[in-house]
């Protein structure tokens, strides 16, 4: 029997949930005219060949980045089985396949209906809401229904409201050992005092040991009650959990916490009320019929249009306050905005759906456009230089995608660029959801005289060199071609750079990469890069000039230098005495 429960940790980016449930739907329905039922041998084996061609395809359709990527560039089928049946575990997890009782693969409606909707996060929402223990895909054996009884995404974000957010230590910790929601109370009582003395200890050592010896305490609790208890998994879960939560809008980030998203309490605290009762569980296709109905629970915005118009209303209003504050800053005046709505809200509950989405992408654009002007300065750059020790730290929810966003404000905040764009996802609160897609870079930064193109990553072992080189190389490469081969320079950042990374860039910037063309790419790591912007915390302007400046004397070190070892090892004095010339 379990004591503890889980979430699955694949695919990361639920975005692509709804394009592998339209690969698998086109399988299933040849597979059940053929008579493969799910096996490893015939279709789970088939589903993971047809999962890394799909990544395989070179499309500019911005939907092609989120199909599979390889891992490597050779796999056994043994590793292809792996694959199909991991992510088949994943959809049926979630409601959106089963097992018929004769044993084939099927979607269910939710899992078709999340394939053509507009709306995927609503269906995703509606999965969560009814993810319950006992479930079908054991059978009540090992989720007995004498001991468990609980809807873990309606738990959490219970927790979430009344704590205030959740980091993601407080889920790991404590979240997945929950076995019925009236666990709820000693829970959030154990999560506020664990708060007092995590914020008693004093240092970042100190933190860090206290969190590793209360998972050390469980694991050893466990062990001498007979309990298989995966701790050390816990904090993939909570970070999957998280994703997935934030995937439906109604959470965001805030520092190191999910939390619910500005404006989305009300929905938020709806949903919490909603009367959920434990479904029968022993059949699959009775439980799936359920688990994965799309129009069920059904929800307040469901049914009541009033809701919707309400939320429209408080955007549109929303949206007004901000297109006057966008004004002045760009114009020095306010300007009268005009009103988005120009005729009376419908009724119809999805067309209101849709305009609410549009509402909100709008409201996105404009606080963007906000940001970019209020996040320049020293005193913004400052708050994104500080930032850097909590994503080194590990005090973030997500440190990749972080390092992302924080050097996008770096780049804002330095405030002599003529763009920067980056090519991550934000959630309603410009907050970061998932990192830069594969197509491209991570970021796009165009000076008056020249270009950086950012790449940045939190892997720091032999991986590093293996998963980024060569992406690292083509993006490079693919911005010049954009800008017609003016001045790039491509700039890695990491929390150490691998020296088979540098080496790779080291040739690149010798030899040139595929098309011939020498690639400039500078490896640092995020202290490197952090003392070089802390530079201009206290100078009265950044120069664009002075940073190119940079990038050239190292460009010289590298002529001058036998291997890409001894480079790197210039590295050090390049920058330091680059910053006594500019301080």
């Amino acid at each position: 029997m379990a004591k503890s429960w889980s979430f699955p940790t694949s695919p990361r980016n639920p975005a692509k949930i709804p394009i592998e449930l339209s690969i698998l739907s086109n399988l299933v329905d040849t597979w059940k005219e053929q008579g493969k039922k799910w096996k490893p041998e015939t279709t789970e084996l088939a589903f993971g060949e047809t999962l890394r061609a799909s990544g395989e395809v070179e499309d500019n359709d911005a939907k092609q980045n989120l199909y599979f990527k390889r891992q490597a560039d050779t796999i056994t089928e043994q590793n292809l089985k792996w694959t199909g049946r991991a992510r088949f575990g994943t959809f049926k997890f979630l409601g959106f396949v089963y097992v018929t009782n004769e044993g084939y693969a099927d979607l269910t409606d939710a899992g078709r209906r999340i394939i053509t909707t507009k709306q995927p996060s609503i269906i995703m929402l509606k999965q969560l809401l009814k993810w319950q223990y006992p479930d079908n895909q054991h059978r009540g054996k090992k989720y007995p229904e004498e001991t468990f009884r609980i809807w873990p995404f309606v738990a959490v974000a219970q927790l979430i409201k009344e704590l205030g957010g959740l980091t993601k230590n407080e889920i790991a910790l404590f979240c997945f050992t929950m076995q019925t929601m009236k666990d709820l109370a000693k829970v959030r009582k154990v999560i506020a005092d664990f708060r007092v003395t995590y914020a008693n200890e004093k240092g970042k050592i100190p933190k860090r040991r206290l969190v590793s010896t209360l998972r050390r305490s469980m694991k050893e609790r466990a062990q001498e009650q007979g309990d298989k208890i995966p701790i050390d998994s816990f904090r993939d879960y909570a970070d999957a959990l998280g994703r997935y939560m934030r995937y439906t809008g109604l959470f965001s980030i805030d520092g190191n916490r999910i939390v619910i998203t500005k404006g989305r309490e009300t929905e938020v605290e709806d949903l919490l009320k909603l009367d959920l009762k434990l479904h029968p569980y022993d059949d699959p296709d009775t439980f799936y019929s359920y688990y994965g109905n799309p129009e069920l629970p059904t929800l307040p915005t469901d049914v009541d249009p009033s809701i919707l118009h309400n939320q429209i209303n408080s955007l549109v209003s929303d949206l007004s306050a901000l297109h006057a504050e966008l004004n002045v800053l760009k114009y020095g005046i306010v300007r009268e905005s005009t009103s988005p709505i120009s005729q009376t809200l419908t009724e119809d509950i999805e067309k209101l759906r849709t305009l609410l989405y549009n509402l909100r992408e709008e409201k996105k654009k404009v606080e963007f456009e906000i940001v970019n002007i209020r996040g320049r300065g020293p005193e913004k750059l400052a708050e994104a230089v500080e930032f850097y020790d909590k994503i080194i730290n590990h005090q973030t929810f997500d440190d990749a995608t972080y390092l992302e966003w924080n050097t996008w404000r770096v780049f804002v905040a330095l405030d002599r660029a003529k763009k920067v764009k980056p090519n991550l996802i934000m959630d309603e609160n410009l907050q970061p959801v998932n990192p830069a897609l594969g197509g491209g870079p991570d970021l796009e930064v165009s000076f008056e005289d020249f270009h950086i193109v950012p790449e940045v990553t939190m892997r720091r072992s032999t991986d590093q060199a293996y998963y980024e080189t060569y992406p690292v190389i083509r993006h490079v490469e693919d911005f010049m071609q954009k800008v017609n081969d003016e001045e790039t320079y491509g700039l890695f950042i990491a929390p150490r750079c691998h020296e088979d990374t540098i080496h790779q860039f080291f040739l690149s910037w010798k030899h040139g990469g595929r098309t011939g063309k020498i690639i400039k790419i500078i490896p640092l790591t995020i202290n490197q890069f952090r003392d070089i912007v802390q530079c201009y915390v206290k100078k009265q302007e950044f120069q664009p000039a002075e940073l190119r400046q940079l990038f050239d004397q190292i460009g010289e070190a590298l002529h001058t230098s036998q291997n890409s070892q001894k480079w790197n090892s210039k590295l050090p004095l390049i920058i330091e005495q680059w910053k006594q010339k500019v301080t």
